[in-house]
């Protein structure tokens, strides 16, 4: 053998094993790009999980906004309500406290007509008017 076909061989042994190399190297960035794919993808469904979580949440928090709303006028009118039950109470109270003063005025011959503006010095038990 020739020194030109010992080159030549040698030659052609670098480029197979160069090639095997390369080859080796595109197998191992493929797995890698693989394994990378996987993971974005997973990333993408923990994304996608999220979203859907924020507006399941998001939804809720409109609902229980709405809900808010409804127990705030709910409070608003049990205000109203009892402030109009008081006040009908002590209108009450008082119709019963100036009856029960109208009627010692009248038990005990009392005048009042000159503090209170009613007409109570009648004997002849009718009713008085304010």
């Amino acid at each position: 053998m020739s020194y030109n076909s010992v080159m030549m061989i040698a030659f052609m042994v670098t480029i197979i094993l160069v090639l095997a190399i390369m080859a080796a190297i595109l197998i191992y960035m493929l797995r890698h790009m693989k394994k990378l794919e996987n993971e974005i993808q997973q990333l993408n469904c923990r994304v996608s999980c999220c979203e859907e979580n924020m507006i399941g949440v998001k939804a809720d928090g409109v609902m229980l906004h709405g809900k808010v709303d409804k127990l705030q006028k709910r409070v608003d009118a049990n205000e109203d309500t009892i402030i109009r039950l008081v006040r009908d109470k002590l209108k009450n109270e008082s119709g019963i406290n100036e009856r029960n003063i109208q009627e010692g005025a009248q038990r005990y011959d009392i005048c009042l007509n000159s503090v209170t503006g009613v007409d109570c010095c009648g004997r002849s038990g009718h009713r008085y008017s304010v």
